[in-house]
């Protein structure tokens, strides 16, 4: 494979390329896959314990926004929105009917 900076080519393999210091296409891949999985836990874990799935929801929208959301796909982000609203309509819904209970 050959670098998409400097155009040398690298190990296909390679994480990052030993020339220029550019992450490669591997090194992406394996950032979305990694996201993509921790946006599937936190759609699992909203149901069984939301506040551990609202959490990861956050962590991986914060990994993407700090790593830039070119080449992440949109599944991952809109996995991990769903996750953070679903938590937060459940809350919502929880005060609505304490308030209509005790009051």
């Amino acid at each position: 494979m050959f670098c998409s900076n400097c155009g040398k080519e690298i190990s296909d393999k390679a994480y990052i390329c030993p020339n220029c210091g550019v992450k490669t296409n591997a090194s992406v891949d394996a950032e979305n896959d990694q996201l993509r999985s921790m946006s599937i836990a936190a759609i699992v874990l909203t149901f069984f314990v939301p506040i551990v799935g609202f959490i990861l929801g956050i962590v991986v929208l914060a990994k993407m926004k700090q790593n830039g959301t070119i080449g992440v796909p949109s599944d991952v982000r809109d996995m991990s929105i769903s996750a953070v609203v679903i938590v937060g309509i459940g809350i919502l819904l929880t005060i609505i009917l304490m308030l209509a209970l005790f009051c």
